[in-house]
């Protein structure tokens, strides 16, 4: 009885540790949501560009890409990003991966098409998803858009809460480095697009650009 109730004690201790890791990668995660929250708008507040607004349908299509991404240990544009995001007038995406939250802004930052979506004064909403990766990497997707005035598909309120964590914050690039690959390259690491295309698009249009970069330890 007594080797009974210690294997049962040691399978319910495995179980609290795997959900403990699981909840504090989630936490780790949306802290780092946030902190691209804040750079981004901080890029577009310092050149006098309104900031965008987190949008919780947004947030959903990007985190479950950075999901599709971790798993995968590999990045690629959402192919279905005009279908998943609705009623949009504008639609972009940039996704990356890489060992922090700064280092992957300022590849994003130091690559013209990604820094494009970035600082694009046609886009309002914003939508962030963090994943973390096996391979100790940060998997990233930022998707911005317009909706159309009228029956928006939006759902806007979306708050990423960091006050319960204790990530660090955003820490220097220093020993860092990003380089732009060619689109065949196994080290890509960011890939935006963004249609200026109305309602009711074909998937096809949400793929008007890409470019990429990658964002790793040099």
């Amino acid at each position: 009885m007594r080797r009974t109730a210690a294997v049962v004690t040691g399978v319910a201790v495995a179980a609290a540790v795997i959900l403990s890791s699981a909840g504090a990668a989630q936490a780790s995660a949306a802290s780092e949501e946030s902190q691209f929250v804040s750079l981004l708008n901080g890029e577009r507040a310092s050149r006098g560009i309104k900031s965008l607004t987190l949008d919780a349908s947004l947030v959903e299509v990007a985190r479950r890409h950075s999901r599709e991404m971790a798993a995968s240990k590999s990045i690629w544009h959402n192919p279905n990003l005009a279908t998943d995001v609705k009623n949009w007038v504008y639609v972009g995406e940039n996704v990356g991966r890489g060992t922090g939250v700064q280092v992957i802004h300022e590849a994003f930052m130091d690559s013209p098409a990604h820094r494009a979506n970035i600082l694009d004064t046609d886009y309002r909403s914003l939508g962030i998803g963090v994943a973390h990766g096996s391979d100790g990497l940060i998997y990233v997707t930022e998707v911005f858009a317009t909706f159309a005035k009228t029956g928006s598909g939006s759902a806007s309120g979306a708050t990423l809460d960091s006050s319960s964590t204790s990530s660090p914050s955003a820490s220097s690039t220093a020993g860092h480095a990003a380089t732009v690959d060619s689109p065949s390259s196994s080290t890509v690491a960011a890939t935006p697009a963004k249609p200026a295309a109305k309602q009711d698009p074909g998937p096809a249009r949400a793929v008007a650009a890409l470019s990429l970069v990658s964002a790793f330890d040099a």
